[in-house]
Formats: C-alpha cells, sequence, structure tokens
C-alpha cells in the first residue's frame, strides 16, 4: 500500500510517452515531490498510509529520534516503534520512549495524533497498536509498575489483567473484545464484561466478529480439548480445531474445522458436513451472497477444493489463501499444482496455463467479474496473466513491498501494475509505460480514470525522493 497526506513541494504534468503505438492506452501523469528521504533512512524504513497520501519515517536528530511525518518532525524521543496508521490515513499512532530524568525510570509512551498518552514505566504492547475501521477509537496494551497489564480504549483503562493477546474491533466499530488473563484462567471480554473462564486459554487471533458486529466467536480449550464459543455458547468438545471459525456473509452461519481421532470434519453450524485427512485452517470462505461455501481438503494424500460439498479435481497441492470468489459470487478461482507446475484453476469451468509459480498476490477479479488477472512465472520470467492471455514477459525483482502485484480499475476497463524489463523498474497500465518508477506501496484507483501511488525517485544529487503519482486515462471509456 501507500502512504496519504503530504504537502506537496512541486507538480508537474507529463503526457504519455510519445513513442506509445498507436492503440495502446493514453494518459497523463501528475508527480508530487513530497520529500526527500535523509541518507540514513532506508525504503523499508517508511511507512504509508493506505489512501496514499501520508507518510512518515524514524529518523535520527541532534535531540533524540523523532518520527517525520509528511515532512514535519515530531518531538525527540529515545526510541520509536510500532508505527500504525488508521485505515482513513488521517490518524497516526506510534510507541515511544523517553529518557530518564533525575534518576527516574524510563518512560513508555504512546503518541497518537500527536498526543502523549500515559507514561508507562514497565512498557507498551507496541505490536498492538489497533485503530477501528472507522478510525475514531484506539486501543493498546500497557504494563503497571506490579507486572499486571491494562487494555487502553480511547484513552480509558481497563481493570487491571494477567496477560492478554488479540485486541479487536468489530465491523462497525462500535464493539470491542480482547481475551484476558485473571489468576491463571483466560476469559474474552466483550465490552467490559468478562465470559466463559478456560484454564487452558483462548486462542490467539481467535476472536471473530459477524459481519453485522451482532455476535462474536472463538475457540477455546479446556481439558487438554478445543472447543467453539459463539455467542457465549460452548460447542461441542473436540480434540482441536484447526484455525479460527468463521461466519457467513448474513451472520446467520459459523463454520470450523475440527479435528476428531485423526480426521478433520468440517462444522456447519455444530452439524457435521463431511470429513477428510486434513482441512486447510486459513480459509473457509463463504461467496460474497453467502450461497455458496468453499475450502481446502485432503483425501488420500491429494489435495482438492470442496466448492458447496462437492470435491473438485485432485492436485499434489493447492495454493495457501489463493481461494477467491468474483463479486458477483459466480466464479471460484484458486491455484494449484501438480507435479511441480502451478496452475489457475477456475471452478466448473478448467484449468489454465502451466507456470513454474505464481505471485503471493496471485489472482483477482476484476469488479464486475468478467475478468480474471494474476502474476505468474515462466524460465525466470514474470507476466500479467488476464483472462488467460499472457502479457509481455518482464523480470524478477526484488520486492520494496509485501504488495507489488496490480489492480484493476473499478470499471474494469484498465489494469496497473509495476514490471522490470531491461534492469529498470516500470510502472505499467495495461502495456503501456507510464514510466520508470519502482513500486514502494499499493496501487489504489481513486475514480474509473485515477489511480495514485507512491513512488520512490533517486536524485542528481543520489538522493532517495518520495514521489506521489496520480495517473489518469485521457479519452478512454
Amino acid at each position: 500500500m501507500i502512504a496519504p497526506g503530504i504537502s506537496l513541494l512541486t507538480s508537474t504534468s507529463l503526457p504519455a510517452p510519445s513513442e506509445s503505438p498507436a492503440g495502446e492506452t493514453k494518459f497523463t501523469v501528475r508527480e508530487s515531490v513530497l520529500g526527500v528521504l535523509p541518507f540514513a533512512v532506508g525504503l523499508s524504513d517508511v511507512t504509508i498510509s493506505l489512501d496514499s497520501l501520508h507518510y512518515c519515517y524514524p529518523v535520527t536528530r541532534l535531540g533524540g529520534r523523532v518520527l517525520c511525518q509528511d515532512g514535519v518532525d515530531g518531538p525527540p524521543y529515545q526510541q520509536i516503534a510500532g508505527i500504525a496508521y488508521s485505515r482513513d490515513g488521517r490518524r497516526l499512532a506510534y510507541c515511544a520512549t523517553k529518557s530518564a530524568t533525575n534518576g527516574g525510570s524510563v518512560a513508555h509512551v504512546v503518541v497518537v495524533d500527536g498526543k502523549e498518552g500515559k507514561p508507562y514505566y514497565r512498557g507498551v504492547a507496541k505490536d498492538h497498536l489497533v485503530f477501528s475501521p472507522d478510525s475514531r477509537h484506539f486501543a493498546y496494551a500497557a504494563r503497571l509498575p506490579d507486572g499486571r497489564e491494562v487494555v487502553v480504549l480511547d484513552g480509558v483503562e481497563s481493570e487491571p489483567i494477567d496477560g492478554f493477546h488479540t485486541l479487536k474491533f468489530s465491523p462497525d466499530s462500535r464493539r470491542f473484545a480482547y481475551a484476558a488473563m485473571r489468576k491463571e484462567l483466560w476469559s474474552v471480554v466483550l465490552d467490559g464484561n468478562a465470559g466463559e473462564s478456560f484454564v487452558d486459554g483462548i486462542r490467539p487471533d481467535s476472536i471473530t466478529f459477524s459481519p453485522d458486529s451482532q455476535r462474536l466467536g472463538y475457540v477455546a480449550a479446556r481439558g487438554g480439548k478445543n472447543m467453539a464459543v459463539v455467542d457465549g455458547r460452548i460447542g461441542k468438545t473436540n480434540d482441536g480445531i484447526h484455525g479460527p471459525i468463521f461466519f457467513s456473509p448474513d451472520s446467520q452461519h459459523v463454520v470450523y474445522a475440527a479435528l476428531s481421532g485423526k480426521r478433520f470434519h468440517l462444522m456447519y453450524d455444530e452439524k457435521d458436513r463431511g470429513d477428510y485427512e486434513d482441512i486447510s485452517s486459513e480459509q473457509l470462505l463463504f461467496s460474497p451472497d453467502g450461497k455458496h461455501l468453499a475450502f481446502t481438503a485432503v483425501r488420500n494424500d491429494k489435495w482438492m477444493v470442496v466448492l458447496d460439498d462437492v470435491a473438485g479435481s485432485e492436485f499434489d497441492g493447492i495454493g495457501k489463501m489463493s481461494l477467491v470468489f468474483s463479486p458477483d459470487s459466480q466464479r471460484l478461482a484458486y491455484a494449484a499444482k501438480r507435479g511441480d507446475k502451478w496452475r489457475v484453476v477456475v471452478a466448473k469451468e478448467g484449468d489454465g496455463p502451466e507456470f513454474d509459480g505464481l505471485h503471493r498476490q496471485w489472482a483477482c477479479f476484476s469488479p464486475d467479474s468478467q475478468h480474471l488477472g494474476y502474476l505468474a512465472a515462466r524460465e525466470g520470467q514474470w507476466r500479467l496473466v488476464l483472462d488467460g492471455r499472457e502479457g509481455k514477459p518482464f523480470e524478477p525483482r526484488q520486492s520494496l513491498s509485501p504488495v507489488t502485484g496490480f489492480a484493476f480499475s473499478p470499471d474494469s476497463g484498465h489494469v496497473a501494475y509495476f514490471a522490470r524489463r531491461n534492469g529498470k523498474e516500470h510502472l505499467m497500465l495495461d502495456e503501456s509505460k507510464v514510466g520508470e518508477y519502482a513500486a514502494l506501496g499499493y496501487l489504489v484507483f481513486v475514480d474509473p480514470k485515477t489511480f495514485r501511488v507512491i513512488v520512490p525517485r533517486e536524485t542528481a544529487k543520489f538522493d532517495t525522493e518520495l514521489v506521489r503519482l496520480e495517473v489518469t486515462l485521457e479519452g478512454n471509456p
């Protein structure tokens, strides 16, 4: 992804390359130079907001470590860590350590929107800074002088607890839950109220709200057994539960994979829907309309995708987290391996061409569900594959970002992506080269004709400047 809000230093409009052949996509590029990175700051130090408008990075100045946000330094601290933007990009939080004064203890604070919270002298959990989906609420956890911990929601501390994990807001941002330990007993605290206690714990990251925010589920352990707890009701006892639980889009149904003996069972509203040698725990996937359920399973040492209780073709492997439904719920695609070759399979439509590998952001349907694209490798070269047609090959490259795949425009008519050709990074729009830019974050379409991205660029003085690009289609439908 990329970063939000930034004061613009320069702005230019560039026409599409004059050498572009007739028939290629036409566009203009607006460049906004956001700032120049200090020599000691690497690209991996830069955090960018999800809307590609803001950026920040920690850097050492004479007074200590500061967080520079959109070109403006914050106050100095001894250390800075745990940087997090809100989903809308307008809020920023981070953990900071203040140097001891007058022989006192070092203080740890969380800074939100430029304001310091209460100092804690035993530390704060830098990996647990959480904004709500609507960006209005913020939570974190801190340790008290006696070693106990508190969860802090919008500046208000919980009762002291002996341990915690998994801070979770509901989709509508109105509810808040976390796992808490008191006197060696674990429970889930929902909106300030503790639920059933379990001596063997609550599985980390299993706390799940339903899409309508009205229901809550998690996986608990007691007596060496696992059980799903939904709406406070404890489900069947199992030898194990593989992964979290999943709610249907209408919030009416719950599925999970349970282990009984040596077989895994798909449990649908606590009813057994079939047993397998294994069920992939990461994805029990409902279609957007909730009418279809797909998951990956093993039978007779072969992997398959099961769609609406019907097993598909057998493969030697199925890509992890690769199942994806089209927005209209009518198509299901996934990555499958046979021998040492990978291909994209569309259920009920057949296999795509074979490749040596597929990109981790492996596939995406267009918003209108009519097109399927993915990045694939063959003989050391990558290409964008759209509806089974292979684009021009490009070279492998070292990624600067966790996600450097591609993005469809909202009208499904265009696709943007990064490619390396002739040793240089290129930003591509369809098969047209936008320019020589490297990826630093996500590509964000702001309307059907314009997308935004932040990229690094080396200057004539060998400095690295951050540039926000806005690419606008010209005269294209």
